[in-house]
């Protein structure tokens, strides 16, 4: 199965968010995961992400949050951080890792982009994708790479806001790895 490593924070409203999206927008296929760069320990999905995630039929309930590792960033095989800054953070932890890390909002341009993805298969796209993007970095970045706002403690709004993007984001991203080749 391919793991999908979603990075934000305090892994408690941004990543696992995007983790249950791509989960329930890709299937069984990918075993997405998160962690934080500084996690709340044994930190919960806030209630106004819940709601938000409940309005769409998903539950992260059940998740806790994990610190981002050495160890975490080797057994993914592509990683989305909410933000540039996260990236670098993870790049930093583990430079071999650059190759397979993106801001979430660089993964949505490249699929509104239409970059092409070889395989005949999700698992095989996914797989591909670090390769297909690597020439793209810089083309990618002068797109503009939005970052997706800490909605932490804010007010509903700012989770609203969040949550929207996110679950954009994850859509346009798996529509992208859903379609196969021409």
């Amino acid at each position: 199965m391919t793991k999908i490593l979603t990075v934000c924070t305090g892994n408690i409203c941004r990543s696992p968010a995007a983790a249950v999206l791509l989960r329930a927008y890709l299937g069984d296929v990918v075993r997405p995961a998160s962690a934080g760069t500084h996690a709340v320990p044994d930190g919960q999905v806030p209630e106004p992400m819940l709601a938000h995630l409940d309005a769409s039929g998903f539950d992260a309930r059940c998740h806790r949050a994990h610190q981002l590792t050495p160890a975490t960033v080797r057994e993914a095989e592509v990683i989305a951080t909410m933000t540039v800054a996260h990236r670098t953070e993870v790049v930093k932890m583990a430079p071999t890792a650059m190759k397979k890390t993106f801001a979430l909002g660089e993964l949505a341009t490249a699929a509104r982009l239409g970059v092409p993805l070889e395989g005949a298969d999700v698992k095989a796209r996914i797989s591909a994708l670090p390769a297909a993007l690597q020439p793209l970095r810089g083309h990618l970045t002068a797109a503009g790479i939005r970052d997706i706002p800490d909605p932490y403690r804010k007010n509903a709004a700012a989770y609203a806001k969040a949550y929207s993007m996110i679950d954009e984001d994850c859509q346009t991203i798996a529509r992208w790895l859903m379609t196969e080749p021409r």
